[in-house]
C-alpha cells in the first residue's frame, strides 16, 4: 500500500476514487434501467436523508407491489450514484436528496443537498 504524505497526493487519491464510483454507478444505471423497463415502471423517484453519521435511503416510489424484487439493487446504486457526487450527505449536519428516473426515455436526474450550520450572532458582555 502506497503511503501518502502530501497533501496534493491525498487529494487525488480521493478524487481518483470518487471518478472510479460515478464510473461504476453510470455502468450500473444501465443494467437498472434495463431492469426497470423490463418490470413496465416508468418514473421513480428515490429519495434519501443523513445526518450525524449515518444517511439512508427513506423512499423509493413509483414501483409497483411484484417490481420490489429490485428496491435493493436501486438502493445500492443510489448509493454509488451519491457517493461518486463527493458531496459529504450524512456527516455533522448531513444532507438529502432525490434521484428521479425516466424508464421510458432512459435517462436520471438527482440534486444533493447539504446542510450547514452557521452562526447568527454572537456576543459576550460585562456589566
Amino acid at each position: 500500500m502506497k503511503e501518502y504524505t502530501d497533501f496534493n497526493d491525498i487529494i487525488k487519491r480521493i478524487e481518483e476514487e470518487r471518478s472510479q464510483t460515478a464510473a461504476k454507478a453510470e455502468e450500473q444505471a444501465k443494467e437498472i434501467l434495463d431492469k426497470l423497463m423490463l418490470v413496465g415502471a416508468e418514473n421513480v423517484s428515490i429519495e434519501f436523508d443523513g445526518s450525524g453519521d449515518e444517511g439512508s435511503v427513506h423512499t423509493i416510489d413509483g414501483l409497483n407491489d411484484n417490481e420490489h424484487i429490485i428496491d435493493e439493487e436501486l438502493e445500492a446504486w443510489a448509493y454509488e450514484l451519491i457517493a461518486g457526487t463527493g458531496v459529504d450527505w450524512y456527516n455533522n449536519e448531513g444532507g438529502f436528496g432525490t434521484i428521479n428516473i425516466d424508464v421510458p426515455k432512459r435517462t436520471y436526474n438527482f440534486e444533493v443537498h447539504y446542510r450547514r450550520t452557521e452562526l447568527g450572532a454572537s456576543g459576550e458582555a460585562t456589566v
